[in-house]
């Protein structure tokens, strides 16, 4: 098993149980496939540097995860089905 990390930002006008609902979802899916949630920070709303989607702020949310590699493509899946999440990023620390 690996250490990831993965921070995704969710758009700002999404209410605050769907923020939470999409940031489970994310948790589940790395619970799914075996592996286990180090950490899990909110990063708050901040003003993006440029529009993505027609959004020009977004929440931000920082999860750090151990788990095995093909936990990888499952959540780029997820991010890319998904219409609630604007940008995301997954990166292997260890």
């Amino acid at each position: 098993m690996h250490i990831y990390e993965t921070v995704l930002a969710v758009a700002a006008v999404t209410g605050q149980d769907k923020k939470e609902e999409s940031i489970h979802s994310v948790e589940k899916i790395v619970e799914k496939e075996g592996g286990s949630i180090t950490s899990s920070s909110d990063m708050g709303e901040k003003k993006m540097a440029y529009k993505v989607k027609n959004h020009d702020r977004a929440y931000y949310h920082l999860i750090e995860f151990e788990a095995p590699g093909s936990v990888v493509e499952k959540l780029k899946r997820h991010y890319r089905l998904s219409d609630e999440y604007i940008r995301s990023i997954v990166v292997r620390k260890g």
